[in-house]
């Protein structure tokens, strides 16, 4: 079963998002900012993260871009969720190293999608 962190400071949000990869087959766990998310991540390594944008002290780019640059832990996946049009944060978004940027509100089939999609790709590699 892969483990997905689920980075988000909203509560609502992390329980939306634990719940619908719950349900999936997926075991969950969650942070409530960059900093502890970075904790978790060094503590028990997840297969997948996914990413809020905004939260309070490190956002979700600058987390991404830290989780990126160390070799330790660059090869594990980031879907970034943010209710931001993807137009408006491509460069943010490149600049970060997403591997994947899916908008709020969440289109389940399609974050369900995207999630076996980087995880098979993680595993064929």
């Amino acid at each position: 079963m892969a483990r997905i962190l689920c980075v988000d400071d909203n509560d609502v949000n992390l329980y939306m998002i634990s719940a619908i990869l719950s349900r999936a087959g997926f075991e969950v766990c969650t942070a409530k900012d960059g900093e502890s998310g970075i904790a978790a991540i060094a503590a028990a390594p997840p297969d997948l993260v996914m990413m809020d944008i905004q939260m309070p002290g490190i956002d979700g780019f600058e987390t991404t871009r830290r989780l990126k640059d160390d070799p330790a832990t660059r090869h594990i996946p980031v879907i970034t969720l943010s209710a931001h049009e993807r137009s408006e944060k491509e460069a943010e978004i490149r600049a970060s190293g997403c591997d994947a940027y899916l908008t709020k509100p969440i289109d389940v089939p399609a974050l369900l999608a995207k999630t076996h999609e980087l995880l098979k790709s993680v595993q064929a590699a």
